[in-house]
């Protein structure tokens, strides 16, 4: 199951044409089949900032016509939803950005989000096309704030967004623990599978979850 908090369609600005690689009429037709081929998988919708464009040029929310066809929650700017599993519960909190982000560090604008509009074990923020990933502590309690990626680095737009060939492609994951608060975050997809299958094999035993004791020196 997943969320998305990222634009439907690469469109026109408001402010002047931008280049797009396929007419915003077949962008559409190919965003109503990416969700049609995942409804059942998605938790919710967000929109993105090229689909905002779109629709003060229209006076028209395509994107919010596509999900009530479906029947996929659409929760325009953002929202926090609960993700309720066996023995415990976790808060996530998503949007396409928000106005304290920061630009040098890439997660300070997910934390203050946490600190100041929704209060979450998880958080992400999408936009900026810079991954990352960072776990953190608020209110006493281990927090996750994620800043989604791109895979768009090697094109004409990654390369004149100051991308390059060595540039790893950051893919969030964080895995939770059904039974208890507790969770474990990677920065790609690979670490994702390989932290998955760590944790369901310690699950087995039983030490998944299972926090260091505290040692005295004496």
């Amino acid at each position: 199951f997943f969320f998305q908090a990222e634009d439907g369609i690469r469109d026109y600005k408001v402010t002047g044409v931008q280049t797009c690689a396929l007419p915003i009429c077949m962008q559409w037709k190919m965003a109503e089949w990416f969700f049609s081929e995942l409804e059942d998988s998605f938790l919710a919708v967000a929109t993105g900032n090229h689909d905002n464009w779109a629709e003060e040029l229209t006076q028209f929310d395509a994107l919010y016509a596509i999900l009530k066809r479906l029947n996929i929650v659409y929760t325009k700017h953002g929202a926090k939803l609960t993700l309720n599993m066996p023995g415990h519960s976790y808060t996530i909190a998503f949007k396409h950005n928000t106005r304290s982000a920061g630009g040098l560090n890439p997660t300070a604008g997910v934390k203050q989000m946490v600190r100041y509009e929704y209060d979450a074990d998880v958080a992400a923020l999408f936009d900026t096309h810079v991954g990352a990933v960072e776990e953190f502590i608020h209110e006493g309690q281990w927090r996750v704030a994620i800043r989604t990626g791109t895979y768009k680095t090697d094109d004409h737009w990654g390369h004149g967004a100051g991308f390059d060939d060595n540039v790893r492609v950051c893919v969030p994951v964080v895995v939770f623990h059904p039974q208890e608060r507790f969770f474990m975050s990677a920065r790609s997809l690979q670490q994702g599978v390989e932290l998955l299958s760590y944790a369901r094999d310690a699950y087995a035993r039983g030490t998944f979850g299972v926090e260091p004791q505290k040692t005295h020196l004496i």
